[in-house]
C-alpha cells in the first residue's frame, strides 16, 4: 500500500503544512455549535491533526487504512484510539460530535457511489447536530501535472517527481521518491488513483445524505494555492 512504503518519509514531506492553523479553523466551529470536544479523525496520517486536538483537550479516535500510518499515530498521540479501517464502511459503536477528513482524503473514492456510501456511513457516526468537516480538490476538468519537488529536514533529503494524468473522472499519479537519510540512499516508486469530482457533485451528495452546509470556501487553505475546497457540513 502507497501509504505503508511511505510511511517514514511521509511528515518530511508535510512538514510545512500548518496543522495547529487547521484543527484551530475546526475546533471555532465546535466552539460556535457549542459541541463536545471529543473528535473523530478519517484517513488520520502519522497523527499530527490529532495530536492538535488531543492539546486542545479532546477525546481523540483516528483511522486510517495503512497499518504503519495508525503505527505512527499510536505513537504520536498514545492516549488516543487508533484503527485500522476505510471510510468506506466502518463500523464503530458510538457517534462523535465531530468527524475530520484532511487533505484530499476523499477522493479516495473512485466513483460518486462510493463517495456516496462514504458520507452516509459517516453521517450515521455523528451525533445530532454534530459537524463533519473535510477538504478536498474540486474541478470540473482534470489536466496533467507534472513537477519535482525537494524536501530536506536535518540529515535527510528527499527529491519527488511526480506525473499526474486524468483517465476519464479518475486521475493517476506516478510518485518516484529519491530519500537519503544520511547514510544510504533509498527509491521509491508508487502509484495511486484518485476520483475526480466537480463542486456541483460534491454539493448534490451532501444535500441527497442530508447534511446541511454550513461552510464551503477556500478555508484553512486560503492564499496557498492548494485549489482546495474546505467543508463544514451539520447533522
Amino acid at each position: 500500500m502507497y501509504y505503508d512504503t511511505i510511511a517514514h518519509i511521509y511528515d518530511i514531506i508535510y512538514k510545512d503544512l500548518d496543522y495547529q492553523f487547521q484543527v484551530a479553523f475546526v475546533d471555532s466551529y465546535v466552539k460556535n455549535y457549542f459541541l463536545k470536544k471529543k473528535v473523530l479523525d478519517l484517513a488520520c496520517g502519522t497523527g499530527k491533526h490529532l495530536y492538535c486536538f488531543h492539546k486542545l483537550h479532546y477525546q481523540t479516535q483516528g483511522m486510517d487504512l495503512s497499518k504503519e500510518m495508525v503505527k505512527l499515530t499510536q505513537k504520536r498521540v498514545p492516549l488516543a484510539t487508533v484503527n485500522k479501517g476505510s471510510f468506506l464502511n466502518f463500523k464503530l459503536k458510538e457517534q462523535f460530535p465531530l468527524i475530520t477528513c484532511f487533505f484530499n482524503s476523499l477522493t479516495y473514492n473512485l466513483t460518486l457511489v462510493a463517495l456516496e456510501k462514504t458520507l452516509r456511513t459517516i453521517y450515521s457516526h455523528l451525533e445530532e447536530g454534530g459537524l463533519f468537516v473535510c477538504d478536498l480538490y474540486l474541478s470540473d476538468t482534470q489536466e496533467k501535472v507534472e513537477g519535482v519537488r525537494e524536501y530536506h529536514e536535518n540529515n535527510s533529503y528527499i527529491t519527488r517527481t511526480f506525473i499526474g494524468i486524468p483517465k476519464g473522472k479518475k486521475f493517476d499519479s506516478t510518485m518516484v521518491y529519491v530519500y537519503f537519510n544520511g547514510k544510504k540512499t533509498e527509491i521509491i516508486k508508487e502509484e495511486t488513483v484518485r476520483g475526480s469530482f466537480s463542486l456541483r457533485e460534491m454539493l448534490t451528495l451532501i444535500k441527497k445524505v442530508g447534511f446541511e452546509v454550513i461552510y464551503n470556501g477556500e478555508g484553512y487553505w486560503k492564499g496557498k494555492g492548494s485549489g482546495m475546497t474546505v467543508f463544514v457540513l451539520k447533522k
